[in-house]
C-alpha cells in the first residue's frame, strides 16, 4: 500500500468489506504493508467512481473517501486511519523497506514479528501489499520485493488464530497461473484449501480478496459477506 493509492476504487472495495466484517462483531487489524510513493507510477488513479452519484448502500464510506480525495486532497494512510471509517485502532504502518540493508532476511523477519505483536488482539487481520502474493522466481528478500506478502507470513497469522484477508491485484499472467498462486497458500500448514474463500472486485482494475478463514469464524463471515453481496448492508 502507498499513500498515493488512498481513495482508489480498490480502497473502496476493501474498506466496504472490512466495515461489514467489523459490523458483524469482529475486531479488525490492518497491516498496510506500507511502501514509498512512486511519482513515476500512475497507480491509484482509479477515482472516477467518486465523480458519479453513490450507488451503494454504504453512503458514509463514499462520502468520506470523496472528502479525502476530492475536497481535502490529502491522500494518505493517516487520513484513512483518522477518518473513523474503521472503529479499530489496530493498525501497523511501519514501512516495509529493507533494500538498504545487507541482512534483508533478518530485517523483514523483524518487521513481520513486530506486526504480529501489534495486531495480536485482532480477530481478522487484513494484509494490504501493493501487488499481492509473491510471484514465482522472486525471492522475498530480494531488492524492492516489498510489494508482496509471503505465504509464510500469512501462515504465521493464521497459526496465531487469525482469519487473514490478503489483497491481490490481478496481474498480466494467465488466469490459471494467477489463481494457482493464490491457492498455493494452502500448501503452508496449518492452512488447507477448506479455509479459503475468494472475493473478486472486477471494476476498473480487477483485484481479489483471499480470505483464509478460521473455522470458528466461518458462519459469521459468510453470512456477513452474503448480506453485503445481496446489497442488504
Amino acid at each position: 500500500m502507498k499513500d498515493q493509492y488512498v481513495g482508489d476504487i480498490g480502497d473502496y472495495t476493501k474498506l466496504a468489506l472490512l466495515r461489514v466484517l467489523e459490523n458483524a462483531g469482529f475486531s479488525i487489524g490492518v497491516n498496510w504493508y506500507l511502501t514509498d510513493d512512486d511519482p513515476n507510477s500512475k497507480d491509484g488513479r482509479h477515482v472516477e467512481y467518486l465523480c458519479a452519484p453513490c450507488d451503494t448502500p454504504d453512503q458514509e464510506l463514499y462520502n468520506t473517501l470523496y472528502d479525502i480525495v476530492k475536497v481535502k486532497k490529502m491522500r494518505s494512510i493517516d487520513a484513512l486511519m483518522e477518518s473513523n471509517l474503521l472503529h479499530t485502532r489496530l493498525f501497523y504502518k511501519t514501512k516495509l523497506e529493507f533494500s538498504a540493508y545487507e541482512n534483508r532476511s533478518g530485517k523483514r523477519s523483524e518487521w513481520h514479528n513486530q506486526a504480529i505483536t501489534s495486531l495480536q488482539s485482532a480477530d481478522i487481520v487484513f494484509l494490504d501489499p501493493d501487488n499481492g502474493f509473491i510471484p514465482d522466481g522472486v525471492g522475498p528478500y530480494a531488492r524492492k520485493r516489498n510489494k508482496y506478502v509471503t505465504y509464510e507470513e500469512v501462515a504465521d497469522y493464521f497459526g496465531n488464530g487469525k482469519t487473514v484477508i490478503v489483497y491481490s491485484h490481478r496481474d498480466r499472467s494467465p488466469v490459471e497461473k494467477y489463481l494457482k498462486r493464490l491457492c498455493r497458500v494452502a500448501e503452508h500448514p496449518p492452512i488447507t484449501r477448506e479455509h479459503l474463500l475468494c472475493l473478486r472486485a472486477p471494476k476498473s482494475s480487477p483485484r481479489d480478496y483471499l480470505l483464509i478463514v478460521q473455522p470458528t469464524h466461518k458462519v459469521k463471515i459468510t453470512t456477513a459477506i452474503c448480506s453485503m453481496l445481496e446489497g442488504s448492508i
